[in-house]
């Protein structure tokens, strides 16, 4: 599905004259540490976190000014932005309601860059939250991955440090997984699944296979490993999870001028 919409981004934007715009690019490179606000209060390791600085820099001069062929196929973030820039070209999309924040969310000393959309700018206002795209940590020097979402799949955050991914592979598919996240650790704890009118379920503690862009399991030899429910049972477990969000304060790439 990835590669599906960054091919359709590179024609569509190929054919698009890229406009002349310019604009003021976050400039802390020199910066190698950062306050951390966490649910843990951990002591703050020394960090080169100049990786962080360079992708905002990128992506904002990426959403002003355009992205290129290459950045379009081989950059390691939400193709979100991509969509965004190419809707903006066109006149209906915003690229004001995309911001970052660096924070450490698992108590670990180590801040995480997560990027999403601006709360108050989208379907996640009601719930107080926001919704996320990207979450980034610094794994041995160097820039991770630790999530990737995009418009019909994103994050949450609870209170309680869970991470939950709500994420639709269309009409008839919709999954619901939840994350603990400690330590730089991604753990698998629970799932719901719908798969047309049948509905699966797993509380079974394993290491993260992520498959926010199907909205849930991919193939059916893992469906099969899971517990039948009813959509009853489905829709309950789905509510009681739904709750006790983190406003996270993000700062807009690109500000309404």
């Amino acid at each position: 599905m990835k590669v599906i919409k960054r091919s359709l981004a590179i024609f569509l934007i190929a054919i698009i004259s890229i406009l002349g715009l310019t604009g003021c690019i976050y400039d802390k490179k020199e910066e190698t540490k950062t306050n951390s606000t966490s649910v843990n209060e951990t002591k703050v390791k020394e960090v080169d976190y100049s990786p962080y600085y360079e992708l905002i820099n990128t992506v904002t001069t990426g959403l002003i000014n355009g992205f290129t062929d290459e950045q379009i196929r081989d950059m390691d973030v939400s193709v979100v932005f991509f969509e965004k820039y190419y809707r903006h070209l066109n006149g209906y999309g915003n690229i004001n309601d995309l911001g970052y924040t660096i924070k450490d969310i698992d108590g670990n000393g180590v801040n995480e860059l997560i990027f999403g959309f601006l709360a108050e700018q989208n379907d996640d206002k009601e719930l107080g939250c926001n919704g996320i795209l990207d979450i980034y940590t610094i794994r041995d020097g160097k820039l991770a991955h630790v999530l990737d979402g995009w418009e019909r799949c994103h994050f949450r955050i609870r209170n309680d440090g869970v991470i939950v991914n709500r994420g639709s592979g269309g009409a008839s598919t919709f999954g619901c997984n939840y994350f603990e996240y400690k330590n730089d650790t991604l753990t698998q704890t629970e799932e719901v699944f719908r798969d047309y009118e049948n509905w699966f379920y797993s509380n079974e503690r394993k290491p993260a296979y992520y498959r926010g862009r199907t909205g849930g399991l991919g193939d059916t030899e893992d469906i099969n490993s899971l517990q039948r429910i009813t959509k009853e049972q489905g829709e309950r477990i789905i509510a009681s999870n739904n709750r006790d969000y983190i406003y996270i304060e993000f700062t807009p790439f690109v500000p309404n001028n």
